[in-house]
C-alpha cells in the first residue's frame, strides 16, 4: 500500500473532523489558499505551523510528518462517531465523540441530515450537516428539530402556545410563522432534535 503523502494525512484528518478548507484556515490563521496547496502538494506548512496543525486536527506533528502511529494516541474509532443518515440513501458520516458526548446523549439514536434549504437561515444554511436526537421528541420551546410535516422533513423551531403548537422558521422573512391548532396536530410527526451543526462560517 503507497503511503500517503503529507498532504493526504491533512486531508483525511480535516475530512474526518467535518472541516471546511475555509473552516481550517480560520482556525489556523492561514488563507484558504494555503490549505489548498498544502493538500494537493503544492508547498508544505512552515515549521511554525505544524504545531498548530497538529493540535488543530487532533493528531500529532509526527504523524502529520510521516504517518509514525503515536502509540500514547486512541484510535480515530475513540475520537469520532460514526452516525448512520436519516434519509436513506446516504452514507455515515463522522463526528467529533467528545462534542456529542459532553450533551449526555444517547449515542445510538444519532442521525444526520443535510439541510436542505435556507429556511433557518442564518443559524442553519442550505447544505450544513445536521447531527439529529431521535430519541428527543419532546417539544422543548425555542429548540430546533426534524418535523415530517406533509410527506416532507422539515427544520423548525417548535413553541407550545395556548392555541396550539407554533412552527418557525429562523428565516422569518421567506417564510412565515405556522401555528397547528390542537386538533390539526396529528398531522406532524416530531422526528428528533437537532443537537450539532457543522457548516462553514
Amino acid at each position: 500500500m503507497q503511503k500517503q503523502s503529507l498532504g493526504e494525512r491533512i486531508r483525511r484528518r480535516r475530512k474526518l473532523l467535518g472541516l471546511s478548507q475555509k473552516k481550517l484556515a480560520n482556525l489556523l490563521g492561514v488563507t484558504y489558499g494555503n490549505i489548498s496547496h498544502w493538500e494537493i502538494g503544492i508547498t508544505n506548512p512552515k515549521p511554525s505551523n505544524l504545531s498548530t496543525l497538529a493540535k488543530t486536527l487532533d493528531t500529532t506533528v509526527e504523524w502529520l510528518l510521516d504517518g509514525t502511529e503515536d502509540t500514547d494516541k486512541n484510535s480515530d474509532a475513540d475520537y469520532f462517531l460514526d452516525v448512520p443518515p436519516l434519509i436513506h440513501g446516504g452514507g455515515p458520516k463522522y463526528f467529533p465523540r467528545a462534542q456529542l458526548e459532553t450533551q449526555n446523549l444517547d449515542l445510538e439514536y444519532l442521525h444526520w441530515l443535510a439541510a436542505p434549504d435556507d429556511s433557518m437561515s442564518p443559524s442553519i444554511r442550505e447544505g450544513d450537516v445536521l447531527v439529529v436526537d431521535m430519541h428527543d421528541r419532546e417539544v422543548k420551546d425555542g429548540k430546533v428539530y426534524i418535523v415530517r410535516y406533509a410527506d416532507a422533513l422539515i427544520i423548525k423551531r417548535l413553541f407550545k402556545r395556548i392555541n396550539g403548537l407554533l412552527l418557525r422558521s429562523d428565516n422569518t422573512a421567506a417564510v412565515p410563522d405556522e401555528t397547528l391548532p390542537p386538533n390539526k396536530q396529528d398531522a406532524i410527526e416530531v422526528v428528533g432534535r437537532v443537537v450539532l451543526r457543522i457548516g462553514e462560517l
